[in-house]
């Protein structure tokens, strides 16, 4: 792309809050034929109300200059506000030399273009403005008065912020760093100062262009070749450190999927919408559009049973991948909602973590996550997962109903722990770390089938040494006793079990005798 085209953007009209270090980014898609064409687009910039495209067109032979002209067009928004209508020609600010919008007013009262309408027309290079009539259109623009501007070459730009208290403009001043630099104007007294340069930190041995200024003025975007990158230009960002405009922190470059391997720079940024243009895929730039993708969890704690929605349910999130480092905690709400802030993950992410659920009376779960990020940006927790929490009635409730637990098998006449057992134990002993006051009774059940005698020795047997795996697993001896109840406590009896037609359901019923509770006698202090 040529820098005599390098006409800098922009004003925002929409808060960008968030802080630049934390914005994740969509795969951007090039805007339809109704904005591209074969010629050139490049500077895109909204109306306040984001209704309005305004962008310039270079190399198209219906510009008023003709084909090597540059002109200002513009498209507006359908009414789903996902497309646009055809571009025109803003021709009452166009003439046949370089016409660019580089800013509007917060109230959009006041255009702000590069200055090819006075005099000496673009040989005097600069800033111009013109107000908006009251039928809409635009008065003839009037030059803007920056002391001590000299631009002597045809590379230049300009941003001019939405409050008009500042301008950033790209130039090579006096004493440049490289080639073109980024400097800034203030509007103090009712008039604008002489350009200063912005620093060493944000300016290289190469050019800075294209500069954008977030609306809270403490990020600051521009298109460099001086600080490496992926290709011809890339799209950094800064971050302002002191109450001046000559302290930046260190250039970060926004990376894939924006920058590319050939020019990218113009970026403005609406509702979390960002706009830039690029000629990555063809030899002449287009405008494409990308979302900042902020991703938070959301969802509702309800009590399991009655589906009431629970105030006061904290959730803590941590990250698997980073030895359990705490993600975020969250408090639901009295409607049971969980609102969550900001989550420091990016577009297509893989995400592993392990979140914890407790609330007084209840008992505390854990539950994994397990998902790659796309465009949903909000991770319902309660639409994903198994949230809910059991309330504790002592004596009464169990584990078994809590978790997903398997039944604990044991070798024929055997009362030591198998493999697949001891998998299933585990869950148990995870989730008494996480209810650390909770106190069980490990029970055990036969059928009845056998001997009464033999069937309580053996459950007794059974029960103690599945107990007995879950204290050498780290809970206290005094959280957990085993007892064994042979078949005096069946599910179901003998005489309903003979009623059943097939041996295949009998064997299912005689089954579900032989089962393990994990029953909570008590609550420690």
């Amino acid at each position: 792309m040529n820098k005599l085209y390098w006409l800098t953007t922009l004003v925002i009209f929409q808060s960008f809050l968030l802080n630049a270090q934390s914005w994740k980014i969509s795969d951007p898609y090039i805007l339809g034929s109704e904005v591209n064409s074969q010629a050139e687009e490049s500077t895109p910039l909204f109306s306040q109300d984001s209704s309005i495209l305004y962008f310039t067109r270079t190399y198209d032979t219906r510009n008023t200059g003709g084909e090597w002209d540059q002109d200002i067009w513009y498209s507006t928004r359908t009414e789903n506000g996902e497309s646009y209508n055809e571009a025109q020609n803003l021709k009452s600010l166009n003439n046949k030399f370089h016409n660019a919008v580089v800013g509007l007013s917060s109230d959009g009262n006041r255009i702000y273009l590069l200055d090819a309408y006075g005099g000496k027309k673009d040989q005097e290079k600069g800033l111009a403005v013109a107000e908006r009539n009251n039928n809409g259109s635009w008065s003839s623009p009037k030059r803007v008065d920056i002391p001590e501007l000299k631009i002597g070459g045809n590379f230049y730009g300009f941003y001019v912020s939405p409050d008009e208290k500042v301008i950033i403009i790209s130039y090579k001043g006096e004493a440049p760093v490289g080639e073109e630099d980024l400097y800034y104007s203030e509007f103090v007294n009712g008039l604008w100062t002489k350009p200063e340069h912005m620093g060493n930190v944000i300016n290289s041995t190469g050019y800075e262009i294209a500069p954008f200024l977030t609306s809270s003025k403490d990020t600051l975007f521009f298109s460099s070749n001086g600080f490496g990158g992926f290709g011809d230009a890339d799209i950094f960002y800064s971050i302002k450190t002191g109450s001046g405009w000559k302290s930046w922190s260190k250039p970060v470059n926004i990376g894939p999927p924006v920058n590319s391997s050939k020019f990218d720079a113009y970026i403005n940024i609406a509702n979390d919408v960002i706009y830039f243009s690029s000629n990555r895929d063809t030899l002449r730039s287009d405008i494409f559009k990308t979302k900042a993708i902020y991703y938070c969890f959301i969802g509702t704690i309800r009590d399991k049973e009655s589906l009431e929605p629970l105030e006061g349910a904290h959730l803590v999130i941590k990250n698997i991948e980073e030895d359990n480092n705490i993600v975020e905690e969250l408090y639901s709400d009295s409607q049971g909602k969980l609102n969550g802030k900001r989550l420091p993950f990016g577009y297509k992410d893989m995400i592993d973590l392990k979140i914890v659920i407790e609330r007084e009376g209840y008992i505390s779960k854990s539950v994994n996550l397990q998902m790659k990020l796309g465009d949903t940006t909000e991770i319902d927790l309660s639409n994903l997962l198994d949230v809910n929490l059991t309330k504790i009635e002592e004596g009464k409730t169990d584990l078994a109903d809590v978790i997903d637990i398997n039944p604990i098998y044991f070798d024929l006449n055997s009362s030591v722990i198998r493999p697949d057992a001891a998998k299933e134990l585990d869950k148990i002993v995870e989730m008494m770390n996480d209810n650390p006051k909770i106190v069980i009774e490990l029970r055990s059940h036969t059928d009845s089938r056998g001997s009464e005698k033999y069937n309580l020795w053996l459950s007794d047997r059974r029960a103690k040494s599945s107990a007995e795996y879950i204290v050498s697993q780290g809970i206290s001896v005094d959280r957990i006793t085993g007892k064994g109840f042979g078949q005096q406590v069946l599910e179901h009896s003998d005489e309903e079990i003979a009623k059943v037609k097939t041996e295949a359901e009998k064997e299912r019923l005689h089954q579900m005798n032989r089962r393990t509770e994990f029953i909570i006698v008590r609550m420690n202090k």
